[in-house]
This record gives C-alpha cells, sequence and structure tokens, in this order.
C-alpha cells in the first residue's frame, strides 16, 4: 500500500430530469468536475451556481413547468486548458443574439432578462446557446489557472 487513495474518473456526461428536485444530481455532477478542475471552493462554487442558473433557467422557462418529466444531459471536460459543459436539452430554446440582449447586468436601467443570465456571463467567459437537429445545446467554458484570486470573471 502506497497510502494514496485510489484515482477514481469521473463520468463524462450526467442525465437527469428537468425538476428542481432532481438538480442536485446535476450541481454534484458539476462541482466534482469542477473540483477535478482544480478549482479553489469560491470558484467551484460559483461554477455550480452558473450551471445551476442554467438548469433552472431550462425548468422555469425552456419546459415551462408544464409538470411532465424532460430530460437534460450535461457533459464535461478538461481540455486545451479549459473546463467545458454541454448541456442539451429538447425544451425552448435561446440563440446567442437572445442570450445578448437578455443578460444585461443589474446595473444597467432597463432590464429585460433576469439575474440567471448575467450570473452565467459572469461566471463562464464563453457561452454557447445553439440548436443542434432537434436539441438545444449550452456550451459553457472558462480557463484554469488563471485566476487573479477573483471568485468572478469580471467583479460587478
Amino acid at each position: 500500500m502506497n497510502g494514496r487513495a485510489p484515482v477514481v474518473a469521473l463520468p463524462s456526461r450526467i442525465d437527469f430530469e428537468c425538476f428542481p428536485q432532481a438538480f442536485c444530481s446535476g450541481r454534484e455532477f458539476v462541482e466534482a468536475w469542477a473540483r477535478h478542475a482544480g478549482l479553489d471552493d469560491c470558484q467551484t462554487g460559483m461554477v455550480v451556481l452558473g450551471c445551476d442558473e442554467v438548469f433552472s433557467n431550462l425548468s422555469r422557462h425552456a419546459y415551462a413547468e408544464d409538470g411532465r418529466p424532460h430530460p437534460v444531459t450535461c457533459h464535461a471536460e478538461v481540455a486545451d486548458g479549459r473546463l467545458h459543459f454541454r448541456i442539451i436539452h429538447r425544451g425552448a430554446g435561446l440563440t446567442n443574439d437572445d442570450y445578448a440582449r437578455l443578460r444585461q447586468s443589474p446595473c444597467c436601467g432597463e432590464r429585460v432578462g433576469g439575474l440567471g443570465l448575467h450570473v452565467i456571463s459572469e461566471v463562464f467567459d464563453r457561452v454557447d446557446f445553439r440548436r443542434e437537429g432537434e436539441e438545444y445545446v449550452v456550451e459553457l467554458s472558462l480557463p484554469l489557472g488563471s485566476s487573479s484570486g477573483n471568485c468572478l470573471a469580471s467583479p460587478p
């Protein structure tokens, strides 16, 4: 025995139903990947918050809380010095133009969207919304190892 804990491979994806009660499994998956990527507690919390905002928006808007189960898949990987998440769903989706219009800062006089999209834009420096066939994809990523001790991508 060498005294080291065995290395356990993380699953690269998780599937869950888009109900607030089921988000816990998605948040745990995201947290495990953020820690695996070497993020500190504050950064990990922000990444979990950003992904949770996507899950919440899917439940509230993409599926309009119709009471039926709807699948969501979240993929994760560390590649090219970045932590990447790919969230796939079949609800109503946003485009990049919608995202740009809706993610205004809370300090703006005229708010169009909610605070969630602004949080997502503060946590992840690359955000992409698109349709692929019958599915919508939300891709989120952030660089690793370039933190200046700040928890947010760009402080308010």
